[in-house]
C-alpha cells in the first residue's frame, strides 16, 4: 500500500478500497484531500505512485507505459492480498484513466466495483465492452453505467489537445464517451477542478459510498476557449511527429556527420608544390587573382614537412622551407599553439612536421596556425 490513510483500519471491517490513479505532471498530492473525504472505518483510500511524467513523455508514441502499468497492477495485487474480502473502486485522472483501462485489458483477473474517470484522455471510441465484465456487479443484473462515471470539465482543453497531438489518446474527458456503459457528467471548470474538497464531497463520496450519481451542473465543452476549440480540429499529431523525427533522428544524424567531418584527416592534403603552382598563377593575375586565391585557400587544412631555417622564439615564429630546394621568398611562417613546449629544441636545420590551418597570406609568405606533429606519426 502506498499512501497510508488517516485511520488505522480493522481489516475485518474494511469493505471497500478506493485506488486513486494520478496523471502526468502530478505527484498525486490530491490523495490527502480524497482520503479526508472518502475514507471511513470501512473504506480505505490508497494511491500507487509511479513518478512524474512530462508532457513530452506523455506524447511520445514510443514511450513505454510498462513501468507505471506494472506499478498499478502491483497495487491491485497488494490490495487484494491485504483486503481479500473488500470491493475495489478506482478514481483515475487524466493519463491515469489510460493506464487504468490498459491494466484491465492486460490483466483479466482484476475486478473493480465502481469507476470514476475525470479529465480522461481515453478516445471516445474506446471499446468498453471488452472490460465491462470486470466492472460492477458480476451477475450483470445492474447495467454497467451504474458503476462507471466519466467526469468532464466544460473548460478542460487538455483531453482535446491530447487527441489532436497523439495517436493513442482521445477527448472523452472534454466531450464525453457517449457510450451505453458510461454516464458522462459535466462540470464547470478546467483540468484540476476535480481536486477541490467540495467537489469530492458533492460528487465522489455519494457514488463511492452508495452508488448515487449526482447530476453535473454544466454542459459539454461550454466554456472551452476558441483557441482550444480551433486547435482540436487540427492534426497536431503530424506536427508532433515531424518534431520528434527532427529532434530524435535528423539532428543526431547531422551531429554525428558533422563530428565525423571535423575529425577526419584531410583526404587530399595540400602539397607544397601544388600550393606554390597555384600561388604563382595567382600572382601572374595580379591583385584580383591574389584575392581570389586567398579566399579559396583560407581555412584549408594543411599537413607539411619542413626544414627550420629561422627561429624567433620570442615572437613564437618559425620560418620553414617546406622542401629542401624551396626559394626563400616562398617561406612559411608557422605560429604554434604551445610555443613553450617546442622552444627548447626547435633549431635551424631541423626537419619537422606540422599540421594546421591557413589563416593569412601575402605576396611572399604564408601564415598558418599550427601544432607540432611528432615524426613517428
Amino acid at each position: 500500500m502506498t499512501e497510508p490513510t488517516k485511520t488505522d483500519h480493522d481489516l475485518a471491517k474494511v469493505s471497500d478500497v478506493v485506488i486513486l490513479i494520478h496523471g502526468i505532471r502530478d505527484y498525486g498530492k490530491w490523495v490527502q484531500t480524497a482520503d479526508t473525504v472518502l475514507s471511513s472505518d470501512h473504506i480505505v483510500v490508497t494511491m500507487p505512485k509511479y513518478g512524474r511524467y512530462s508532457v513530452g513523455d506523455f506524447l511520445k508514441p514510443w514511450k513505454s507505459k510498462r513501468r507505471p502499468m506494472e506499478r498499478i497492477h502491483r497495487e491491485f495485487m497488494d490490495v487484494d492480498t491485504q483486503y481479500p474480502n473488500a470491493k475495489i473502486s478506482v478514481i483515475a485522472h487524466s493519463f491515469g484513466t489510460y493506464l487504468f483501462t490498459r491494466v484491465l485489458q492486460r490483466y483479466r483477473n482484476i475486478r473493480v466495483w465502481r469507476v470514476v474517470l475525470c479529465g480522461s484522455v481515453l478516445p471516445q471510441s474506446f471499446d468498453w465492452a471488452k472490460i465491462a465484465g470486470q466492472i460492477g456487479s458480476a451477475d450483470n443484473i445492474q447495467q454497467k453505467r451504474d458503476f462507471i462515471v466519466n467526469d468532464c470539465g466544460d473548460a478542460d482543453g487538455w483531453p482535446a489537445l491530447a487527441y489532436s497531438a497523439s495517436w493513442s489518446y482521445g477527448s472523452a474527458g472534454t466531450d464525453g464517451f457517449g457510450n451505453i456503459h458510461v454516464q458522462d457528467r459535466y462540470h464547470s471548470g478546467e483540468h484540476g477542478l476535480f481536486f477541490e474538497e467540495k467537489f469530492m464531497e458533492r460528487y465522489w463520496r455519494p457514488f463511492i459510498q452508495k452508488g448515487e450519481v449526482v447530476a453535473g451542473q454544466a454542459k459539454q465543452a461550454e466554456k472551452l476557449g476558441w483557441g482550444i476549440s480551433a486547435l482540436r480540429l487540427l492534426p497536431l499529431r503530424w506536427l508532433a511527429l515531424c518534431i520528434y523525427l527532427l529532434v530524435y533522428l535528423v539532428l543526431p544524424i547531422l551531429a554525428v556527420a558533422l563530428l565525423l567531418w571535423f575529425l577526419q584527416p584531410p583526404t587530399n592534403p595540400i602539397t607544397y608544390q601544388a600550393f606554390v603552382a597555384e600561388l604563382n598563377e595567382a600572382r601572374r593575375q595580379g591583385p584580383t587573382g591574389m584575392d581570389t586565391f586567398w579566399r579559396e585557400y583560407r581555412g584549408d587544412k594543411v599537413e607539411w614537412k619542413g626544414i627550420v631555417v629561422d627561429v624567433k622564439p620570442a615572437e613564437n615564429a618559425y620560418r620553414l622551407a617546406p622542401c629542401h630546394d624551396a626559394p626563400e621568398s616562398d617561406e612559411v611562417i608557422a605560429k604554434f599553439d604551445d610555443p613553450d613546449k617546442f622552444r627548447a629544441f626547435l633549431r635551424v636545420g631541423q626537419e619537422i612536421k606540422i599540421r594546421g590551418v591557413i589563416v593569412a597570406g601575402n605576396w611572399g609568405a604564408l601564415l598558418m596556425d599550427c601544432h607540432f606533429v611528432p615524426q613517428e606519426e
